[in-house]
């Protein structure tokens, strides 16, 4: 009987469903509700994380187009410094500053063409002209210098939007006008209006520069004369560029002034923006200044003359800088492509600020101290002592005549007492618009401050070498 009922048992327990077997008793219960709840944390902990990344980039975009809007709302409260870990600049040494100022290889006077021994090719200079930077000034330093020494000096125009193809393939410089032309080489010194020509060519390329002119410059773009010779740049020594590049800059603040009081000087200023009195000016200036930011716009007018034709300007990015905008980013870029082509063409810095001082740098690489008679020395003299007793600034050259001209002529834009200076004072009284002013010029005053430092390394050289040659 009892065998019997196991029997029963037995069999009654192998018909459950398998669910339901509890061969293993309360055990297999617990296991399976262990491993359910495990999962449901492990689904739960991913839910978690995507969730959390979602909000991250709902919340980043927010604060972008919040940022976007305030920028626009509240354009005054943008930043007025770049930080330093997003710069990369170039260094620029003693040794390169040296270079930059070697005396040109031939004599004040020689109208006898040479050859440069470190560039194997006839010496060429050109005077890149950064609007309002004092170019007025320089155009008419080099006319004279030309006449004096018996050198010859190509002045052009319009020229900051050639084709780097017509540069590279020798072809005319499509845009670019010929102002004026003085040819020193075949004039005697003493009948200069035999030398000066309006427009002697009817245009310009590589071959009319290489084989006619000692210096040419104008409003045109670092890098223009790369292929004057005939090869590239990369086939000369580094920092040693055949086309020996002179450039003068100025506070950017002075030099946005100043080209807006030239503007209603000249009338190419809209009616309603053309009173020309003090408070006129200034309120113009702001209006600018504060449209501009508005728009994210910063001042970017040197980088037309300072990027070459071989940069597009246009399409220059920078996806390693991270600041607030887009605009704020190309600007950035700009600037420091600029920096770099200041660095890699070593240029002859001057600035306008320091004119006497920059022109003891141009008078050590124009003029070697060789003359074929010694009435040239004296007319070198009197050419560059014309700014031995200049004042420092550019904004007191304007008030007090061109240094390079007769004294009563003056830069235009000086009027009835009101100079680049006076209108800078005013400007400053106004601490909240001088922060928007400091942000909207911000780019080319870090381009300013780098060339600066050139300027001084090389002002240092020539001082030494100058010393050196006294003893």
């Amino acid at each position: 009987m009892n065998a019997q009922r196991k029997r029963a048992i037995k069999t009654s327990s192998s018909e459950l469903p398998t669910g339901r077997r509890k061969s293993s008793g309360i055990f297999g219960t617990k296991q399976h509700q262990l491993m359910g709840a495990i999962l449901a944390l492990i689904i739960g902990m991913i839910l978690f994380v995507q969730l959390m990344a979602w909000s991250l980039v709902t919340t980043g975009e927010q604060r972008r187009h919040a940022d976007s809007r305030m920028n626009t709302r509240n354009h005054h409260l943008a930043r007025t410094y770049i930080p330093a870990s997003t710069i990369d600049l170039p260094s620029y040494t003693r040794d390169m500053a040296r270079r930059a100022i070697r005396p040109a290889p031939w004599t004040c006077g020689d109208k006898r063409v040479v050859v440069d021994p470190l560039t194997n090719v006839r010496p060429i200079f050109s005077f890149v002209h950064v609007y309002k930077a004092a170019g007025s000034t320089l155009r008419d330093f080099f006319e004279r210098y030309s006449l004096i020494c018996r050198k010859s000096w190509m002045v052009l125009i319009s020229c900051t939007k050639v084709k780097s193809s017509s540069i590279r393939a020798n072809e005319d410089w499509e845009g670019c006008r010929v102002k004026q032309v003085v040819n020193g080489r075949h004039v005697d010194l003493h009948n200069i209006d035999d030398a000066k020509g309006e427009r002697p060519y009817p245009t310009v390329n590589n071959t009319i520069l290489r084989e006619n002119f000692d210096i040419y410059g104008g409003h045109i773009q670092i890098g223009s004369g790369d292929f004057i010779h005939g090869r590239p740049v990369t086939d000369f020594p580094s920092q040693t560029p055949p086309v020996r590049h002179i450039v003068f800059l100025r506070d950017p603040m002075a030099r946005f002034v100043s080209g807006i009081m030239y503007e209603q000087k000249v009338g190419t200023i809209k009616e309603s923006d053309a009173d020309k009195s003090l408070e006129g000016t200034v309120a113009l200036i702001k209006k600018r200044v504060r449209g501009s930011r508005k728009s994210n716009s910063y001042m970017t007018r040197s980088f037309r003359y300072l990027l070459t034709p071989f940069q597009n300007t246009a399409n220059m990015t920078a996806t390693d800088i991270r600041l607030s905008t887009p605009e704020e980013n190309r600007a950035k870029a700009q600037a420091v492509a600029a920096i770099r082509n200041l660095v890699h063409y070593n240029v002859i810095m001057g600035m306008a600020e320091q004119m006497d001082k920059s022109m003891i740098i141009l008078r050590h690489a124009l003029v070697s101290d060789r003359y074929t008679d010694d009435d040239l020395r004296e007319y070198i003299d009197d050419l560059f002592g014309n700014y031995d007793n200049e004042r420092s600034t550019e904004e007191e050259t304007e008030e007090n005549g061109m240094i390079s001209r007769p004294k009563e002529r003056f830069n235009l834009s000086e009027r009835n007492g009101v100079s680049t200076a006076v209108v800078l004072q005013e400007l400053k009284k106004d601490d909240d618009f001088m922060q928007i002013f400091q942000e909207y010029v911000k780019f080319e005053q870090m381009i300013h401050d780098f060339a600066w430092e050139m300027h001084k390394l090389q002002l240092e050289e020539a001082t030494q070498i100058e010393l050196k040659n006294k003893l």
